[in-house]
């Protein structure tokens, strides 16, 4: 959850639609951790939820 001081998810995908890499970057480095926390109790096998992670991420990327 962002403090007070940084900028919601929301206001980051708008940055990032607007053309600011960073924006993207900051959403990256918030959620990989979640995320991958979450892939690997799901799939209880580490390194496919890390292949998800990047695999997420990317395709973000490519959608955007």
């Amino acid at each position: 959850m962002p403090s007070v001081f940084e900028p919601t998810d929301e206001a980051l995908l708008l940055a990032w639609q607007a053309g600011d890499t960073a924006a993207y970057e900051t959403l990256f480095r918030r959620w990989q951790t979640p995320l991958r926390r979450h892939l690997t109790r799901m799939l209880d096998d580490p390194a496919a939820a890390d292949d998800l992670v990047v695999e997420t991420f990317l395709r973000l990327q490519r959608h955007h």
